[in-house]
């Protein structure tokens, strides 16, 4: 493979645990987009937040937006969302499990979300997920680690890249994958490399080409450091952040002056 574009989750990924955006990965981005290899943001968070994200961090503004449910593109003078998910479905399972789970179901209301729903994680989600199934209701309850969410069946992030991916005109088999929650797994699978970052849970790792060695926005250094040296050794040269200086510096955690990405329903 080439490295035609890096696709990467946001929260835990990007962020530490308290969502504060580690400012190493923020550079390898800029240095990536500088480079001509786009950076494509898929993440649980709806469109609003991540378009914004995207244009702040310097990407190519190509999203993949509430696990794959919406396609966008965003930039100083463009707005283009194309919705991947039927809404309809998620409406009808969650008047599904509001009648089946009436002290479970939380819905924990994000309005600018438009394909799914963000739920508390006390619905029993296996026992809910059967339910939909044996109703024949294309939907599920997928866990984000952060939250549960209510989403289309068909859709995920990784059907959510192969459009990305073809927005921008790459071969997703040239795309390098980063995350750590068990919905990444579905990009991972339609990449052609992949790293989970050292904060994944055993089976997201397991999914992995690569398992890094440091956490969160660190480990995304560690991973993009790694798919440079394989697959775009011309790209060494550029002035990469060492992964672990900003965790040794204390620099990722909380801090005055420091802005988290905020909101429910991330990965």
């Amino acid at each position: 493979m080439r490295l035609g574009a890096v696709a990467a989750d946001v929260d835990r990924t990007l962020t530490n645990d308290d969502l504060v955006l580690d400012l190493d990965a923020v550079r390898v981005i800029r240095l990536l987009e500088g480079a001509g290899v786009p950076v494509i943001l898929c993440s649980g968070r709806d469109v609003i937040a991540l378009g914004a994200l995207a244009q702040y961090l310097g990407t190519s503004g190509v999203i993949v937006a509430e696990d794959g449910a919406i396609l966008g593109r965003f930039g100083p003078t463009h707005y283009r969302t194309r919705l991947l998910a039927r809404p309809e479905r998620v409406h009808a399972a969650l008047a599904v499990l509001e009648e089946a789970f009436p002290s479970q179901l939380e819905v924990i209301q994000v309005p600018s979300r438009l394909a799914s729903f963000v739920l508390s994680r006390v619905l029993d989600r296996a026992a809910a997920n059967r339910l939909l199934a044996e109703k024949g209701i294309k939907a599920k309850v997928v866990d984000s680690s952060l939250t549960f969410e209510l989403a289309d069946g068909e859709v995920d992030k990784g059907s959510g890249l192969v459009e990305a991916a073809a927005m921008l005109g790459v071969d997703p088999a040239d795309v390098v994958a980063v995350g750590d929650s068990p919905t990444d797994v579905d990009m991972f699978r339609v990449a052609g490399w992949s790293a989970a970052v050292a904060n994944a849970p055993p089976e997201v790792k397991a999914e992995a080409d690569y398992v890094c060695t440091l956490p969160h926005g660190q480990g995304f250094v560690e991973a993009v450091r790694r798919a440079v040296e394989l697959f775009r050794p011309d790209l060494a040269g550029l002035p990469w952040p060492e992964p672990g200086q900003e965790a040794a510096a204390g620099r990722c955690g909380p801090r005055r002056g420091t802005a988290a990405v905020g909101g429910a329903g991330g990965r």
